[in-house]
């Protein structure tokens, strides 16, 4: 079982003598997570303030496959102790949680995070303290300070779910346009419709235009650093031929202002996406940044 699981269930163990509700788990694991020096979740600014898509999906694994949890109306319980299983900081982790949040509601947990986190009170529907809307406006108006048309490149590799979404988030995209050819992948969450239903629920237009992917007959016997640039340099040269999607991608960048190409590749100098971009900015004086 992931470790990360593992802290998720130590987590409604430990705080769930009546159940422990959605929203509270999701706050506790973000204030653990903060604890850790490399975190076991990352989180975006949802309705409520903080959230995982991925400890939601883990927790129905949990719930579905492990049956180690359940959950009646909006609550979960756990009949076992999972503490020895956990690393010792993650321990002391959790101790601290026990002792300053244990008796704490719902209300006062998100107030907390809010007035401590504003960051993530950015799409929150929460009532909030004029203190707290202040603070979010202000989280606001950093997001869309350069509001200008900017081209940006994406990879998912390495990121969560979350993390990834983040990255958009904070960089004010507006359209994520899919340039995979197969947009599947074994990774949880980055599946074309997948990746589309999470955009859906950030307000971001997803398009796929899978003409500008690569063949995956082409990406078998890539053995060598000389077998990519020989790649993407016989990709570059199918570009001209492929006018009408990058065209496309100029129409999108016109209409929406700020949107990001996605691929796989953590770096863009490995991927193609990088080529689609050079080719955009050579040709059309379109300015690109990669996250």
């Amino acid at each position: 079982m992931y470790y990360r699981r593992k802290i998720l269930l130590y987590l409604i163990n430990a705080f769930a003598e009546q159940g422990l509700s959605s929203l509270k788990l999701q706050k506790l694991l973000f204030l653990f997570c903060r604890k850790q020096a490399v975190p076991s979740f990352d989180f975006i600014p949802y309705q409520y303030g903080c959230y995982s898509f991925q400890a939601a999906r883990d927790l129905s694994v949990l719930e579905s496959h492990y049956r180690l949890i359940t959950k009646e109306g909006d609550r979960w319980s756990c009949n076992q102790m999972f503490r020895d299983k956990l690393e010792p900081s993650d321990k002391k982790s959790i101790d601290s949680l026990l002792k300053d949040f244990k008796e704490s509601d719902e209300t006062q947990i998100v107030n907390h995070i809010y007035d401590h986190h504003p960051y993530y009170s950015i799409n929150s529907k929460w009532k909030m303290t004029a203190e707290q809307k202040q603070k979010q406006q202000w989280e606001k108006e950093i997001i869309t300070a350069q509001n200008n048309i900017l081209l940006f490149t994406v990879g998912y590799e390495g990121k969560s779910i979350d993390s990834y979404l983040d990255r958009l988030i904070e960089n004010n995209i507006a359209l994520l346009c899919d340039v995979r050819r197969n947009p599947l992948s074994m990774k949880y969450g980055f599946s074309k419709n997948q990746l589309r239903q999470y955009c859906d629920k950030l307000g971001i237009i997803y398009e796929h235009i899978p003409q500008l992917g690569i063949d995956s007959q082409k990406r078998k016997n890539l053995n060598s650093k000389q077998d990519y640039q020989n790649l993407f340099k016989g990709y570059t040269r199918e570009l001209p031929s492929k006018k009408k999607e990058l065209d496309q991608i100029l129409v999108l960048l016109k209409r929406h202002k700020r949107i990001a190409i996605t691929c796989f590749e953590k770096s863009p100098q490995e991927c193609h996406r990088y080529c689609i971009s050079s080719y955009l900015q050579s040709e059309n004086n379109v300015e690109c940044q990669h996250l």
